[in-house]
């Protein structure tokens, strides 16, 4: 029993001594905290509270200090001999290893930082240990995001010339073939208004990073808000990892705004140490750091020997160049490099540091401001995979309710038109956008809008001298309208201003040309293929054939003429066939052009194009021979081949006569071609491009739009819409004219090549004529004939005439009688020598008509 006594005695009094000795311990590791005057209260609150709590056993002293520079701090390390075996210090160093850097780095004493710290400022392998992630780590988180968000050209706000520091990656990462970036200085105390302004208003810059403290983020967002009436396509981000904090709550800003932040709200791990729940950074970061330095510490006495438990105090901090370093530093420097925390329990998550204090393993939490004005998280990042994760790049806000959409757009039909009645104005501009807000009001938020438009508004181009745009594109850059439709092109030139919707309708570059009605049948077009030279020609040549023939008729060489003018009149038969063929092509071809290569290599019809539009802009920037031919052409002509608009060219087209071409959106084409059955296209497109609805850049509208107009076009509607206003609008007479005129099915069926009557009813008219004079003749040779028989055979007149109709009508008689049946007995007469010369010369003539003919006698 006293044996069992002496041993219980024993390990009481050794249960002692490792108590003295751990009290001994814990009072050989003072700490101090370094403020300034500006620290938040809340955190000096967390260091005394921390550093003064009975659970965390090993703290000795501490010493708080808000001194307002570093002289004073260095003053003060010499007072009283003040001795520290840490320095908790949240004193913003922008980047300098100051006084009190150096003095605890050569006196082997942390220095816990709660600031950024450069990769440059502190000593390698030093015992600054940095719990302030690396800026150089945050700001290619920023560079990453940028990137990502596809940014083109971006102002930089920065407060000091540490953002450059910081922010270096995102400066040295910026591709040099992008537009350079805008640098301004803004000031917490200052009106910066007109900075703004220049921003927003003259560079017209929607992608925006503000370098400041998170103190000043709401004086800022506020003057902005006064510049721009409307900020829903900016696109700004808040590099302070405290701005998610901020209250926004009263400010009426739109548009992207984004921040990135070390710490998540954590009110219940708060209320279990006794504080509220803090706001700012450095007090999170402070927390961690007494955290983690009371685990470094019990890490180090762990695994040192008991007896080894009395420590060697710290030097005094007013190092005199004498001064040893603090034998038990490297310890504890190696302990808080080995010790980490697990994520549940740091305030800023994973506390863990390299070989050289530089903080690693952590996470960076990302958040936008959404439709009330307050900050979301949607996401994160993870400095060991380099990799966002779990995020929604394209996460936006929802729109306003109630919000009315301005929509600009300018009078050309069918897009928008106004009718002369006062009627409210119609069109496809209005048809399409009020399906596609009918579509967004039922699927994704409520909305209105009004189209509105100018009569002076044109397309619009660069104002030269400027970064200003003209007509409609420049509604859209002044931020007076929300969305711009009409006849729209999207080119490369406007998509690197405004933002453009997908497509909605598809179309190319044609020619619009008039067709000339055909001439009005003549009947005595086969006239045409031959000159009144050659037809004058024809007829003399055929008399004084006529009379060669007489007088060569009683010999052999009548053949040989003969046979001349057969083969001539074979030839000129053949040449009238020929050009009677091309003539009658050439009335129902209105003209010889059907490309543009017809076109450049021809002077007689002149071509022009709309000004300062995309027609315009392709035939200026091609490099195609041809078009560069008819652009030089179009640029040269005098008076100007360019119009203002689409309507003036159609104007012209129908005016010309056939003499002027006008390069123009093939839509455009066929709704002149519905309203105009005089106009056609010819050729087909010279290229292929879209339109679409323009709006601002970062417009948060963009995605709505495009997810309504796929419905549109899945269901069949955008066709639909077209059909209606292209080929089925009611109110157009002109359209119903041109469907109702039978005369286009009568022009296809002459236009298959054969030869119309009314084309050739001359011939028939000269036949008839001829026939009627030679039945008047012959009726006045048979009257001559019947009174010569009379008189020769000795009858009477009234019986030659009788025989001779007798015998005309008679079908059976193939030859008249020698004479008639006499009344009374022939006289008797001497035939006379001129007579039988006469009848001799006539049967010559007939027999060799016959020889040469082949033909019976008639006589």
């Amino acid at each position: 029993m006293d044996r069992f006594n002496l041993l219980f005695i024993l390990a009481l009094v050794l249960q002692i001594c490792q108590i003295k000795a751990i009290t001994s311990a814990r009072s050989q590791f003072p700490i101090w905290g370094l403020f300034t005057r500006l620290s938040d209260d809340k955190t000096v609150e967390v260091f005394r509270k921390f550093a003064n709590d009975s659970r965390r056993s090993y703290f000795g002293k501490e010493k708080i200090s808000r001194s307002p520079d570093s002289f004073t701090v260095s003053l003060e390390m010499c007072d009283e001999g003040y001795r520290s075996s840490a320095i908790v210090d949240a004193r913003p160093t922008r980047g300098i290893c100051d006084n009190v850097c150096l003095r605890s780095n050569k006196l082997q004493i942390p220095h816990l930082t709660l600031d950024w710290e450069p990769a440059v400022s502190t000593p390698k392998e030093g015992f600054t240990i940095s719990y302030y992630p690396p800026p150089e780590v945050i700001s290619k988180v920023y560079a990453t995001y940028i990137k990502k968000k596809d940014w083109d050209r971006f102002s930089f706000m920065y407060e000091d010339e540490g953002s450059f520091i910081r922010l270096q990656e995102v400066i040295n990462t910026w591709e040099n073939d992008k537009k350079p970036i805008l640098f301004k200085k803004i000031y917490p105390e200052g009106d910066n208004r007109e900075t703004f302004k220049h921003v927003f208003k003259v560079a017209r810059l929607s992608y925006h990073i503000i370098d400041c403290k998170a103190d000043n983020i709401k004086k800022y967002l506020e003057e902005i808000t006064r510049v721009v009436n409307y900020t829903a396509y900016q696109n700004i981000l808040l590099t302070s990892l405290d701005a998610y904090t901020v209250d926004l709550t009263s400010i009426n800003i739109e548009g992207n705004v984004t921040t990135w932040h070390l710490t998540m709200e954590q009110k219940d791990k708060w209320a279990d140490n006794r504080i509220d729940n803090p706001k700012k950074i450095e007090t999170y970061l402070a927390a961690d750091a007494l955290s983690h330095l009371e685990k470094s510490i019990k890490y180090m006495l762990d695994n040192i020997p008991h007896s080894s438990y009395n420590i060697p105090q710290p030097p005094p901090l007013c190092y005199d160049g004498q001064t040893q370093p603090w034998e038990m530093g490297p310890n504890l420097r190696n302990a808080l490099l080995s010790t980490n925390t697990a994520m549940s329990q740091g305030f800023t998550g994973n506390v863990e540091f390299d070989d050289n204090g530089k903080r690693v393993n952590f996470m960076l939490h990302y958040s936008k401001l959404n439709n009330e004005s307050q900050f979301v998280y949607v996401g994160n990042w993870n400095s060991t995979t380099d990799k966002i994760e779990d995020i929604n790049l394209n996460y936006v806000p929802d729109v306003k309710s109630n919000v009315t959409f301005r929509v600009v757009t300018r009078k050309e039909a069918p897009y928008y038109m106004v009718p002369k009645n006062g009627d409210p104005p119609k069109g496809y501009v209005i048809d399409l956008m009020d399906e596609i807000f009918k579509h967004i009001r039922e699927k994704e938020h409520p909305g209105w809008f009004h189209v509105v438009d100018d009569p002076g508004l044109k397309v619009g181009g660069p104002i030269e001298g400027s970064r200003r745009w003209s007509g409609l594109i420049g509604e859209i850059l002044e931020h007076k309208a929300h969305f711009a439709i009409s006849d729209l092109t999207i080119t490369s030139e406007r998509n690197a201003v405004v933002d453009f919707s997908i497509p909605f309708m598809s179309l190319g570059i044609s020619m619009l040309f008039k067709v000339d009605p055909p001439p009005d049948p003549d009947m005595f077009s086969f006239v045409n293929p031959l000159s009144t030279d050659v037809w004058l020609y024809l007829a003399v040549v055929y008399i004084i054939t006529s009379l060669v023939l007489l007088i060569c008729a009683r010999g052999a060489g009548s053949r040989w003429i003969a046979g001349t003018w057969w083969f001539f009149a074979m030839i000129v038969t053949a040449s009238y066939t020929a050009n009677m063929s091309t003539f009658m092509s050439n009335n129902r071809r209105s003209n010889n052009i059907e490309s543009a290569k017809d076109l450049s290599e021809q002077t007689a019809v002149s071509y022009g194009a709309m000004l300062n539009g995309s027609t315009h802009k392709f035939f200026q920037s091609s490099n195609d021979p041809v078009y560069q031919k008819l652009y030089q052409g179009m640029s040269t002509a005098n008076p100007t081949s360019f119009t203002a608009n689409n309507d003036e060219g159609m104007e012209r087209v129908l005016r010309s006569k056939g003499k002027f071409v006008f390069f123009m959106e093939s839509t455009t084409i066929e709704y002149f071609m519905q309203q105009d059955c005089r106009l056609k296209m010819v050729g087909g497109k010279l290229d292929s491009k879209d339109y679409g609805i323009a709006m601002p850049k970062n417009s948060p509208h963009r995605m709505a739009i495009n997810n309504a107009i796929l419905y549109l076009q899945e269901k069949g509607k955008l066709q639909d819409l077209k059909n209606k206003w292209w080929v089925k609008d009611p109110d157009s007479p002109d359209i119903d004219e041109c469907q109702n005129d039978d005369s286009s099915g009568k022009k296809e069926k002459e236009d298959s090549g054969s030869v119309q009557m009314k084309n050739t009813s001359g011939i028939f008219l000269v036949l008839g004529v001829g026939g009627i004079l030679g039945f008047i003749v012959a009726i006045i040779g048979f009257f001559l004939h019947s009174h010569e028989i009379a008189v020769k055979e000795g009858i009477s007149y009234k019986e030659a005439l009788a025989s001779e109709w007798r015998v005309s009508l008679d079908p059976r008689v193939l030859s008249k009688p020698a004479a008639p049946p006499r009344s009374a007995a022939p006289s008797i007469k001497s035939t006379s020598p001129s007579r039988e010369r006469s009848r001799s010369r006539a049967a010559s003539v007939l027999s060799f008509a016959q020889s040469f003919i082949n033909l019976n006698e008639v006589y």
